[in-house]
């Protein structure tokens, strides 16, 4: 690519951000100022598609548009076939249909099990103890990366010694795991003490004195590190990214990931969150067209399974027990992507290290 043509790129992927962050900042002023929500604020868990306004729906266009922008940044505004490697398509195809089997369960359940679904979102239920059980697997796997000698030779991060970033990670995980157990008072059954008295929950744990604050940062946090970066970093030439690829999965499995980005019913109207459906969305036709072979039948595979299952869920959430019970689903996915990573990180890393000795022979 010569270099008016490279300039010419930047400039549209630049101009694609820049249309994306005023198009997602029209939607959230035309949902706050126009349509009265505040910004952060979830569906009645009796809402229908039919009770939308038009004002709603102009917000839900904005978030269409922003999200779809945005995917054009991410994906560097260009259309050339990607290079998917027989390794790392064998994991996409491992980490893909797991995720999907976790957007059909929560389909099902809310066709046909309403209340089962709504008894094991509760703290000793199925679905919570999968993921404190999936959380704590990681976080013994980040642990003994940051403590074995075999990755201490791992190149830095963004010049950050690649120990210190596992400690951090390590750190964040366990406390992540501590705020989902409460602490140990979902197995130690203690009274939550005074301090906690405000917790919507009753529980001793932080998230929960600002439930949806923690759960839009949350999930936006876990579109950005599972779907977004690896996307991104696989199609675009930054330097910035230069010094962080080793440690970034591929793109077929940061599309393995897309249906993260969906399980939304009374989330369904916190802009933010809807913008990621879309840039999910939108991220997995633009890689159709870039991916070829096995790689394009499982973007096929997730575009469906995420369109479907959207659409059931707007449509049949009403049905639910409590109305959040997607979003305990969604955190299950997530969990089981902290652990995807974790082995992934594990398993990449010591290959090439073991390939790095062996060079040195």
């Amino acid at each position: 690519m010569n270099t008016d043509t490279h300039q010419q790129r930047r400039g549209a992927v630049l101009g694609a951000l820049g249309v994306g962050i005023l198009a997602a900042a029209s939607a959230f002023a035309v949902s706050t100022v126009v349509v009265g929500h505040r910004p952060i604020q979830k569906l009645a868990n009796n809402w229908t598609p039919t009770q939308y306004t038009q004002q709603e729906f102009i917000v839900l266009a904005l978030s269409a548009i922003s999200g779809t922008i945005f995917a054009v940044f991410v994906t560097n505004a260009s259309f050339r076939k990607l290079t998917v490697y027989p390794r790392d398509l064998n994991w996409a195809w491992i980490i893909g249909p797991v995720n999907m089997a976790f957007l059909v369960l929560a389909a099902v359940l809310t066709f046909e099990f309403d209340y089962t679904f709504a008894r094991h979102i509760a703290e000793d239920g199925a679905i919570s103890i999968a993921q404190a059980v999936l959380i704590l697997i990681a976080l013994g796997l980040f642990m003994h990366i940051t403590i074995s000698r075999r990755y201490g030779k791992i190149p830095p991060v963004l010049g950050i010694p690649f120990r210190l970033i596992a400690a951090a990670i390590t750190l964040v995980v366990f406390l992540l795991l501590m705020e989902e157990i409460s602490y140990g008072q979902h197995f130690l059954g203690w009274q939550t003490p005074d301090a906690f008295s405000a917790n919507i929950q009753n529980e001793t744990n932080l998230h929960n004195f600002y439930t949806q604050e923690f759960e839009v940062a949350y999930y936006t946090a876990a579109t950005l590190a599972f779907c977004i970066l690896p996307i991104w970093a696989g199609c675009s030439r930054w330097s910035l990214l230069n010094g962080i690829r080793h440690a970034i999965p591929p793109p077929v499995i940061g599309v393995a990931a897309l249906p993260l980005t969906s399980f939304h019913y009374e989330t369904w109207s916190i802009v933010p969150l809807q913008i990621q459906f879309f840039l999910g969305f939108a991220l997995a036709l633009i890689l159709f067209i870039r991916f070829e072979g096995k790689a394009k039948k499982l973007l096929m595979l997730v575009l469906a399974t995420m369109l479907v299952c959207q659409i059931l869920f707007l449509l049949k959430g009403h049905e639910l027990f409590y109305g959040w019970e997607l979003t305990e689903m969604r955190e299950l996915a997530i969990a089981w992507m902290i652990l995807v990573y974790a082995v992934w990180l594990s398993v990449c890393l010591r290959s090439n290290d073991a390939a790095s000795a062996a060079s040195q022979m």
